[in-house]
């Protein structure tokens, strides 16, 4: 399947089944993030079947249901972005084979989730197979979002990626240059928008075929 259809079938959702991920696709994420640690240097983990991180209270807070894995979204405290765009691959991995999920920030049991030596966890990720498929989530206008000269076709593809990107509170808070020689992407001010951005460069590399620079 194009990488752009997964994308724009993806949606965060917070109610699942009770049906658990099953040792097959376990084992295709634990291998998938594997690799992803050793390239970018973070340190994703893979959880399942551990209901207690979003049991109880916090249950309600989050409107979550039945959350039994999820991904924890760890790295050094320097690599903001970066656990932001590997958390997106390892997401849109677990999308391709057919599984729910929303990045959560905050409304999760902290106490039950935890990161390896000095790493800082940035975000951990609800997995399973969702009562629904979730809802589109509204975007800004594009040309809010980026600035390209002459719009190569490559370039609103990667777009229409980063578009599509999730955010926290759907706030979108990045912006996109071309100047007919490189891409790049600057992250707008506030708490999280360096992992958002992680997030969206994440789609737009993937949609486009381009690297981005970071600005």
């Amino acid at each position: 399947m194009d990488i752009l259809d997964i994308m724009r079938k993806r949606h965060s959702v917070r109610s699942f089944r009770s049906l658990e991920i099953g040792s097959a696709a376990a084992d295709i994420l634990d291998g998938y993030i594997d690799g992803i640690n050793k390239k970018y240097g973070v340190s994703l983990r893979l959880v399942t079947g551990e209901p207690k991180a979003f049991g109880g209270l916090i249950s309600k807070i989050g409107t979550f249901k039945n959350v039994h894995s999820y991904f924890v979204v760890a790295a050094p405290k320097d690599k903001e972005f970066e656990a932001g765009y590997c958390g997106e691959l390892a997401l849109l991995k677990a999308a391709e084979l057919g599984i729910n999920s929303c990045w959560v920030g905050m409304t999760y049991s902290k106490g039950f989730v935890r990161a390896e030596g000095a790493d800082k966890i940035f975000a951990v990720i609800a997995l399973g197979y969702g009562d629904n498929n979730g809802i589109p989530h509204n975007s800004k206008p594009i040309e809010k979002l980026c600035s390209c000269r002459g719009e190569p076709q490559w370039f609103m593809r990667g777009m229409e990626g980063a578009m599509l990107a999730p955010t926290a509170m759907n706030r979108q808070k990045f912006f996109f240059r071309w100047d007919g020689r490189q891409v790049t992407a600057q992250a707008g001010a506030g708490v999280g928008t360096v992992l958002d951005l992680g997030i969206a460069v994440c789609h737009f590399e993937l949609a486009s075929g381009h690297k981005v620079v970071r600005a």
